[in-house]
């Protein structure tokens, strides 16, 4: 795997198909970046866009580059191909400095071909990111979703997929965002924070002030009445 923050070990999470038109118009989301809707109409089979750009545009909150991922090199090589003619975009192609693909830079943002691993199906590429948030996939019509992905966007909550997390700063960016995190994924992200390294302050700090808040009335149940 070429990022540490991924992982291509499948879990058991059992995504959802949806229709991507009825979910944008959910969310609120009625119109689209132009690069992003060109990209979009060029991608060929085996190749779609996924991951932090659209958990932003439905957060509405300002996007990031544009992810594509793809099934295997042929799909990457047709996309990079198709994407080259779009010169009514003022793209202009750049190779990655870190990893193997194309990064596109635009005048709205970038769009990154990402070749540095190739995945058997959509459902894999979202099984491999660490936060349900950005557990999502549009392919063609439709965008393939985590079971809670939509419910956390909508309530802006942090919750990690993958237990391996080890790196602070994807938290951080999504703090940034506006999300917080939910009380599993707190408990973590504290124990992560938990040296006290001048690297890690702003982080703790920015932890702290998103700390769930604590429900007084969690344990009322398992409270003993006295009838007496």
């Amino acid at each position: 795997m070429g990022v540490i923050w991924m992982s291509k070990v499948r879990t058991n999470t059992q995504f959802v198909t949806v229709p991507a038109a009825s979910t944008f118009t959910s969310f609120g989301v009625t119109t689209f970046d132009p690069i992003f809707t060109a990209v979009r109409a060029a991608l060929p089979d085996g190749a779609y866009i996924g991951g932090g750009y659209l958990t932003s545009l439905l957060a509405k909150i300002p996007v990031g580059d544009i992810d594509v991922w793809f099934r295997d090199e042929a799909a990457y090589t047709e996309t990079r191909t198709r994407v080259l003619r779009l010169t009514s975009l003022e793209l202009r192609e750049k190779a990655s400095p870190r990893l193997a693909g194309t990064t596109f830079v635009g005048l709205a943002g970038k769009v990154s071909l990402n070749a540095f691993e190739y995945f058997s199906s959509p459902e894999e590429t979202i099984d491999s990111f660490d936060f349900t948030v950005a557990q999502l996939a549009l392919v063609g019509t439709n965008l393939i979703v985590g079971p809670t992905t939509l419910a956390d966007i909508r309530a802006k909550e942090l919750v990690l997929h993958r237990e391996e997390f080890t790196i602070l700063s994807r938290a951080e960016k999504y703090l940034k965002k506006g999300f917080a995190p939910g009380e599993k994924s707190w408990e973590k992200f504290a124990q992560l924070a938990g040296p006290t390294t001048l690297q890690l302050t702003n982080i703790r700090r920015k932890l702290a002030r998103a700390a769930p808040v604590p429900n007084p009335h969690q344990n009322d149940l398992a409270t003993p009445v006295n009838n007496e």
